[in-house]
């Protein structure tokens, strides 16, 4: 029965602004994000406004000599990116435009559908961007 939502360990809400979590770019850098599912939970995540592309899930990446059957995949501002437990995606960002791009996380928990709202869970955090 979850309580908390954190990311990289930080509490909701105060992922909105803590440095620890917040991304800051500028428009044209590439920015990394290794995302890992820590839950027991399915994890819906959508980045608000900014493009993103898998290059690598559960440490393999997409397009390699190795598995020439995979390539990277593209996930449109906005889409889900649903993630079950230890799941891991490499993605790459790279911004166009200034702005602050909210990202938003929720955690589905099915078995005890008891926490917030009705069991989901939501975290956010957000990429600042700057010219």
């Amino acid at each position: 029965r979850p309580k908390y939502f954190m990311i990289s360990g930080v509490p909701s809400p105060l992922t909105k602004k803590d440095r620890r979590v917040v991304i800051n770019a500028k428009v044209g850098q590439r920015i990394l994000v290794r995302h890992l599912n820590a839950s027991y939970s399915v994890v819906s995540t959508r980045i608000i406004g900014l493009d993103a592309t898998v290059y690598g899930i559960d440490g393999r990446p997409m397009s390699h000599p190795s598995a020439p059957w995979s390539s990277p995949i593209a996930i449109p501002a906005g889409t889900s990116l649903d993630t079950t437990s230890a799941q891991r995606h490499d993605l790459i960002i790279v911004p166009t435009k200034p702005g602050i791009y909210p990202v938003i996380s929720e955690f589905r928990d099915w078995i005890s559908g008891d926490v917030h709202d009705g069991g989901r869970g939501v975290v956010e955090t957000c990429i600042n961007v700057t010219a």
